[in-house]
C-alpha cells in the first residue's frame, strides 16, 4: 500500500485511461515517469495493490509519432500492443484506469525516478507490476 500511495504523490498529475492517448498532443514533449492505475486493489504474491504498470520516457506527448503515448495509441511494437490489448481488456471489463505521470529534468532523471518506484513495489510485493513483465 505504501508504494500505490507514493506513486500517487510522486505522479501528481492524472488523466483517464485511454482518454490520455487522444489529448496526448496537450501533454507535454519532455521526460517523464507515468503509471497505470487501477481503480480497485488485486492480489500480489505479498499484499495488494493498484499498480499495473510503472514506466519512464524521454518524450511524454506532443506531436511526434515519437511520443510514448503516440505509441500507446498507434502500437506497432510488442509492448505498445501489450498494454493497449490489457488495459482494453480491463476497460471492457468495466474498470476504469488512470495515467498518472510527471515530467522530469531529463530522460536520465526519468529512469532513476522509475527504477525507484520499481524498486519500491518490488520490496513490497515480492514482484514487478503485472505489465512490467519483469519478474
Amino acid at each position: 500500500m505504501a508504494t500505490t500511495r507514493h506513486i500517487i504523490t510522486t505522479l501528481t498529475n492524472v488523466k483517464l485511461w485511454p482518454d490520455t492517448l487522444k489529448e496526448r498532443r496537450g501533454l507535454p514533449p519532455n521526460p517523464a515517469v507515468y503509471a497505470l492505475i487501477l481503480d480497485e486493489r488485486f492480489a500480489r504474491l505479498l499484499g495488494t495493490t493498484q499498480v499495473l504498470y510503472i514506466g519512464q520516457t524521454g518524450q511524454l506527448g506532443g506531436e511526434s509519432d515519437r511520443s510514448r503515448l503516440y505509441g500507446y495509441r498507434y502500437p506497432s511494437g510488442k509492448h505498445g500492443r501489450l498494454i493497449r490489448s490489457k488495459t482494453d481488456r480491463l476497460i471492457t471489463l468495466g474498470h476504469e484506469i488512470t495515467f498518472r505521470w510527471s515530467v522530469a529534468e531529463s530522460e536520465e532523471e526519468s529512469k532513476r525516478i522509475e527504477a525507484e518506484l520499481l524498486q519500491m513495489h518490488l520490496a513490497e510485493h515480492l514482484e514487478f507490476p503485472p505489465f512490467n513483465g519483469k519478474s
